[in-house]
């Protein structure tokens, strides 16, 4: 089972598995205000984290949407399913079906679009930018699909 947990500014990610746990301890680095991380090419993210955006941006056109949203990138993990985020999001039980439909209901669906990462919203380039900032943060080279899925849990109002 895997556990993420924001405590003063700290997220915290707890696996426990067959009795032993795990504990990751990410500290949150705030960017000092008008400090921007543009995020034009994808080289620093993993493959699998790509792919899970590329999947949200078909998500998106199938849905008719015309912009590629957080509420996208999060159907694009379960989608890629072979990933961190969609592991996390698994086991609380949030299923690609459950989600889409939630989507549709509250956001609407139209006819099909045709869509890039360029059609990214404000926020989830400020939810990547984030999530280039807690990779950094932790010492990785590489942003991950769980770097992302921290970033959108951290961010007010998604």
């Amino acid at each position: 089972m895997l556990q993420i947990l924001n405590l003063n500014n700290e997220i915290y990610l707890r696996h426990i598995s067959h009795g032993i746990c795990g504990i990751l301890i990410i500290s949150q680095n705030k960017r000092r205000k008008g400090e921007l991380l543009m995020i034009s090419n994808f080289e620093m993210f993993t493959g699998k984290a790509v792919s899970s955006l590329e999947t949200a941006a078909e998500c998106a056109s199938e849905l008719g949407h015309t912009y590629v949203g957080t509420e996208h990138i999060l159907l694009g993990f379960i989608k890629e399913g072979m990933n961190i985020a969609a592991a996390v999001l698994k086991s609380s039980n949030i299923t690609f079906s459950d989600l889409y439909d939630k989507i549709s209901v509250m956001v609407g669906k139209g006819e099909e679009t045709s869509l890039t990462l360029a059609d990214m919203t404000p926020a989830l380039r400020r939810i990547l930018e984030c999530a280039v900032g807690s990779a950094e943060s932790m010492g990785t080279k590489l942003v991950g699909t769980e770097h992302i899925l921290m970033a959108i849990l951290s961010e007010p109002g998604c």
